[in-house]
């Protein structure tokens, strides 16, 4: 209906204007909120409830408003002025000066509006009720507007824009602006590199020439919950007194998926490959929001595929699968945590802790990743330099306390119901210790062309364009690019000088790098700009010549690395040749329930992780490292220690009598070179026989049997102690849950 409305409506947004008065925001508010729920097109609604926002602090939200405001009302030229001084004020006149040139071809006068939004806009929250007269005044003139000074747009123009589709309205909901198109091709093109990098990977199999812990460990549990869930298995380390399938979405995701799809390994793989894109696509949705340039998020989105820090930490099949799970919430946090501060609300606070609490429940180590990128950034952004019109960073700042505060107290309400019981009957040392470690060097991490697959870097032109961004902020001193600078630095600090997991943060490191040469990419621009205008025959291609850099540096970079590292991901069925695959299945033919079996892991034989990836049933001295675990005894390792050093056949037959392993598996060459003389105990016929049938197909490992080995018994566990600490746990969540309930229904606090 164009805005123009009738008498009673315009009545009732007259209604409201005493409650601004008595600085009643929050009601005022919802006289808007109410009129819209009537009337979604009333234009004088949208532009009040902008004016309210703006005086809470929430700029963004504001020109979200006032662009409604002139959606539904576009011949309405007076309100380009709003959103111009907006974003004169924030300091972004390339986009006010879009808005002036607007209002001006809408051929209505100018003068009187503009000095009317100049004073208004430049008041200072001293004296409420002068800004609520203020804001009457203003709101009163753009009803004058609507009643009295302009006449109705073609009926055909008013319906091209009032009648909204909703595929028209996601980019408006979620805060991109601009065209649906335009980010869906985006996004497909990011799913597409995504496609090529990891489509060796959509197939049943395992990889190539690489087996490796993680997978094996979450791949052994999703086949435990497939053949049945039992908090005790007999399997692993003499009996494992609790296997936790925990943090529970990293495993219980592949698992619904396998007993869906009945093909436990290709579902696996479909997941890596969904959270792979989803972290590269939030990476384009935090981008694009922030710096609101698609060009950048695009850019950054794509460079962040094929950059090989995160490609080595988070392929399908290698060392951080399960982080991958979590991990890929965190581009999506930022993105949340930026709109929360930036507009307020309950939805994006709630949006915030929900993406922080899936990475939290599906990976320990996302933690970190929270604690170097999203904690910090919340900080910087809404608290240090607060990139928002100088007058109302103290209402963001009040926000932000709110927003940490609640959103603090929903993650512990929705996480704290398992970490209670999976860390403190332990003790916070025993997770604690053996944390810290030694990085690869800065210039290893951070300049090598050309990074080997087995350890987490930054390729060499992928930082040099992160580098510029440093650059470009230091030299800009402007608050969005100083709030990544800020974030690569503590990243720094706290990977080589605190170094809690230093080599596992390198991803956030490689992440912010990204986000910097995103941000280099956002101000191309303007240097091409202050470039070309010093030379004729480029002057006025400014965009041109930008959009043929990013055409060139991007695919080049594409063309570069992506091959190699598809290359690298890739699942085929030559596992079936591999020691330990032909170890894993002959022990499990030939050991039944009453024996346990010992595999080596060694730097050529990694037999006991494996096994319980091919046959986690089969019962074996060690196992894999599950988070949550409470093992009571060393007695496994002790074990393996005796094994390997051990130079006396007749102890470590007893050890193998008293915990009932029938057969030894060694990494043969790998103890020939380093402990030959623990080797040669095996030799000793009285206790031991090498099993020639499995050990002629063998290349490194070695197959021997313990002889006379007494069966053993089962034995019931006992659980009683994780009891106690569930119970604590669900109640420590029910707490923080009602707490931040009450809290998120409070909107000043958001």
């Amino acid at each position: 209906m164009d805005g123009l409305d009738p008498p009673d409506t315009i009545t009732m947004h007259l209604r409201g204007m005493p409650y601004l008065k008595r600085s009643q925001v929050n009601t005022e508010r919802k006289e808007f909120e109410s009129m819209l729920g009537g009337e979604p097109d009333f234009a004088p609604a949208h532009f009040g409830l902008g004016c309210v926002h703006l005086f809470t602090g929430a700029s963004g939200r504001t020109v979200e408003e006032w662009d409604r405001r002139l959606e539904v009302a576009p011949s309405h030229g007076e309100a380009y002025h709003a959103p111009t001084w907006t974003h004169d004020d924030a300091g972004d006149y390339v986009k006010g000066c879009k808005y002036t040139k607007k209002a001006m071809e809408s051929g209505v006068s100018q003068d009187s509006d503009k000095e009317t939004f100049r004073k208004t806009y430049s008041l200072r929250r001293i004296d409420d009720l002068e800004i609520g007269h203020k804001v009457t005044a203003l709101h009163t003139k753009d009803i004058q507007f609507v009643k009295y000074g302009i006449e109705k747009p073609p009926e055909s123009n008013r319906k091209a824009k009032t009648e909204e589709t909703w595929l028209k309205a996601i980019p408006r909901h979620l805060g991109l602006g601009g065209d649906s198109a335009t980010h869906i091709l985006c996004c497909l093109f990011i799913l597409l590199v995504c496609f090529l990098l990891l489509r060796g990977t959509l197939r049943e199999g395992f990889p190539r020439d690489h087996l490796d812990a993680t997978l094996a460990f979450y791949v052994a549990k999703v086949k435990m919950l497939l053949g049945g869930f039992r908090l005790y298995t007999p399997s692993w380390y003499f009996g494992y007194e609790i296997l936790r399938f925990y943090p529970p979405l990293s495993t219980f995701l592949p698992y619904l998926i396998a007993r869906a799809s009945g093909n436990l390994m290709l579902s696996y793989y479909l997941l890596c490959f969904f959270f792979y894109a989803l972290s590269c696509v939030g990476v384009y949705f935090f981008l694009r929001s922030f710096m609101e340039s698609t060009a950048a998020a695009l850019f950054a989105g794509v460079l962040w595929s094929i950059t090989h820090v995160n490609f080595v930490s988070f392929q399908g099949h290698y060392w951080e699968t399960a982080r991958l799970f979590g991990t890929a919430a965190v581009p999506w946090a930022l993105y949340s945590a930026d709109r929360a501060i930036d507009r307020g609300g309950r939805r994006w606070t709630i949006a915030v802790v929900l993406t922080a609490s899936y990475a939290l429940l599906s990976n320990m180590l996302s933690l970190l990743d929270l604690l170097v990128t999203l904690l910090p950034f919340m900080v910087i952004r809404g608290l240090v330099i607060p990139p928002v019109p100088r007058r109302v960073r103290r209402e963001v700042r009040r926000r932000t306390i709110g927003i940490l505060g609640i959103g603090a107290l929903g993650v512990l309400g929705l996480c704290l119901w398992w970490y209670v019981p999976a860390l403190l009957p332990h003790g916070l040392g025993a997770f604690i210790a053996g944390l810290n470690g030694r990085p690869p060097t800065l210039p290893q991490v951070l300049l090598q062309a050309n990074p080997p697959s087995w350890m987490p870097a930054v390729q060499l032109p992928v930082t040099a364009l992160g580098l510029m961004g440093v650059a470009t902020a230091i030299y800009r001193q402007e608050r969005k690019g100083m709030t990544f600078v800020t974030l690569f630095f503590t990243s720094l600090f706290t990977t080589y000088l605190i170094g809690v997991q230093p080599v596992r943060l390198i991803l956030d490191i490689g992440f912010i790098i990204i986000l910097l040469s995103g941000y280099f990419v956002c101000n191309l621009l303007d240097f091409i700009k202050q470039s070309s205008d010093r030379l004729a025959h480029i002057k006025d291609r400014h965009n041109e010549i930008h959009n043929a850099v990013i055409s060139l540096v991007l695919p080049a970079l594409i063309f570069v690395y992506l091959q190699g590292y598809a290359n690298f991901a890739v699942v085929d069925d030559t596992y079936r040749s591999s020691d330990e695959y032909l170890t894993a299945t002959w022990l499990s033919e030939n050991v039944d329930g009453d024996y346990r079996v010992y595999a080596m892991y060694g730097d050529l034989y990694r037999g006991s992780q494996w096994l319980n990836a091919f046959y986690p049933q089969v019962r074996q001295v060690l196992g894999g490292f599950d988070q949550g675990a409470k093992i009571e005894s060393d007695a496994p390792f002790a074990f393996d220690d005796a094994i390997k050093q051990g130079l006396d056949p007749v102890e470590i037959h007893d050890l193998a009598d008293a915990y009932h392993v029938k057969y030894i598996v060694v990494d043969e060459t790998w103890m020939r070179a380093n402990a030959p003389e623990a080797y040669e105990k095996f030799w000793e016929p009285r206790f031991f026989r090498p099993v020639g049938s499995i050990n002629q197909q063998l290349k490194h490992a070695e197959v021997f049997e313990a002889l006379g080995i007494t069966p053993l018994e089962e034995k019931s566990a006992e659980h009683g102690y994780w009891d106690v600490w569930r119970y604590v746990g669900i109640l420590a969540s029910t707490i923080s849950l009602i707490i931040f309930a009450y809290g998120i229904m409070r909107k000043e606090l958001v």
